[in-house]
């Protein structure tokens, strides 16, 4: 029992003991703050490597074996702005971010904010099914939901169409949403909200949208976030369904690395929009839910 006690200060006139083993081994990890700062530093260097080589390139006349480019220039970013093609293929990724968000709200959160106040089985259900976008690859998905459609004459002119590549960004995308979502009901202590509301006559559609909704308003942030940078991003869904009659941004980033009039420069302009877009977007999200903090997991009261 040595190791289980150490001296330690009185408080209140009570005696507090701490475990020694856990007190050394808290100080081990620590370390010293020149060595934590050295890890910080060196894990930014690591994150902002590419970022800043990708400006660079957006920005270079050219880049042979030397450590800057030999030359700087705003063409590639006039010309990429410029294009109506990639206007017309970041309107579509950005229109479909949106309707993708719009729809995973609709579908997921009722049943979801059911599943916490009256039929936990339906929670079940949904978290089962958000599992299988990470057991079935993208490809496989994409490439069944194209050939579903195509079984049936009614359907059949889904293929290649946008509408079919939104419905299965909605199949695809929303697990992060339905996670980030339930820890926010289970943190803010969903059922008591809705037991309070009902007393008090409230409808559950009302409660959700005067009561539930403005609590957990950080989880449905954060989700919707993750969502609308899953559609952003996503390639293997495009490609496959809809091939080149419906070309989104990554999609428009594939055709300039193919063929003779390859354009890796405004690929790297792109990509740096890309990010700009999705800063911005979280940007405000942090801004617009300042002071509010959503926990990644249960409650304490609530955990068994």
């Amino acid at each position: 029992m040595g190791e289980v006690s150490v001296s330690s200060p009185v408080r209140g006139g009570e005696l507090v003991l701490r475990p020694r083993r856990a007190t050394e081994r808290s100080t081990g990890l620590s370390g010293p703050s020149w060595l934590r700062a050295l890890v910080l530093a060196v894990a930014m260097l690591f994150a902002l490597f590419p970022l800043v080589a990708t400006v660079l390139y957006s920005v270079a006349t050219v880049w042979r074996a030397r450590p800057l480019p030999d030359g700087f220039t705003l063409h590639w970013w006039s010309a990429t702005l410029t294009d109506r093609a990639f206007l017309d293929a970041l309107g579509r990724s950005v229109g479909l971010g949106v309707a993708t968000v719009v729809l995973v709200n609709l579908l997921v959160l009722p049943p979801l904010y059911w599943s916490h106040v009256r039929n936990p089985r339906i929670r079940t259900i949904l978290i089962g099914c958000a599992l299988i976008p990470f057991v079935l690859p993208g490809v496989v998905m994409a490439a069944g939901i194209h050939r579903f459609v195509g079984l049936w004459p009614a359907t059949a002119w889904l293929q290649s169409t946008g509408p079919l590549l939104l419905a299965a960004y909605v199949a695809t995308s929303y697990p992060p949403y339905l996670w980030a979502v339930d820890a926010a009901l289970s943190s803010v202590g969903a059922v008591r909200l809705w037991e309070a509301a009902e007393t008090l006559g409230a409808s559950p559609a009302h409660t959700l949208w005067r009561v539930i909704i403005p609590n957990i308003r950080v989880g449905i942030a954060v989700g919707s976030l993750l969502v609308f940078a899953s559609v952003i991003g996503d390639l293997a869904l495009a490609r496959i369904i809809t091939g080149s009659s419906f070309e989104t941004l990554p999609l428009w980033q594939l055709r300039q690395l193919r063929g003779t009039d390859a354009n890796p420069n405004g690929l790297a302009v792109t990509s740096v929009l890309s990010l700009a877009l999705l800063f911005f977007v979280s940007l405000v999200v942090v801004l617009r839910n300042r002071g509010h903090v959503v926990r990644l997991a249960p409650a304490p009261e609530q955990q068994t």
